[in-house]
């Protein structure tokens, strides 16, 4: 089932389906969109970013999708610790997790900032490379949720 330019997954049992799921998912990406996702990340830790820009939810738009790793670009980027934070790869914090269900509801993520010569390259979503420092821990959200029948949901701002 395709919601808001995003595949949503139900937990499948046979290994074919299974297979076609990941595929769909896999080759999700600002092409296949239509157009981008717009998304916004809630950062938890490190605490002093989130206190240095006042704990506001970041904008974000979803350009590169490779499976359950999204590369999102930050529609205003910001500077922290004299690195400026502009792409930002994205993971599940949690096993069992889907970064597709953010169209309706938050999901905690890993934020991995990345350089834009990483993130114009091949492998956009390769995180190989990090070995700590600029990374954050929060959740993303679509920016206009929808339920499951893809009808924008109300209030939840």
């Amino acid at each position: 089932m395709q919601r808001r330019g995003l595949w949503v997954h139900s937990w499948v049992t046979s290994s074919e389906a299974s297979k076609c799921a990941v595929q769909r998912a896999s080759q999700l990406n600002a092409s296949t969109l239509g157009r981008p996702m717009e998304v916004l990340l809630r950062l938890s830790d490190p605490w002093e970013v989130g206190e240095e820009l006042g704990w506001p939810p970041v904008p974000a738009t979803v350009i590169h999708v490779e499976g359950e790793v999204w590369l999102v670009e930050i529609n205003q980027p910001f500077d922290y610790e004299g690195s400026n934070y502009r792409y930002v790869v994205i993971s599940p914090r949690h096993e069992g997790a889907s970064l597709s269900q953010c169209a309706s509801q938050s999901i905690p993520c890993n934020m991995t900032k990345t350089t834009t010569e990483r993130a114009l390259s091949a492998s956009p979503c390769d995180t190989s490379w990090w070995r700590g420092k600029h990374a954050m821990i929060g959740s993303i959200e679509a920016a206009q949720q929808a339920d499951a029948d893809g009808r924008p949901l109300r209030g939840r701002r």
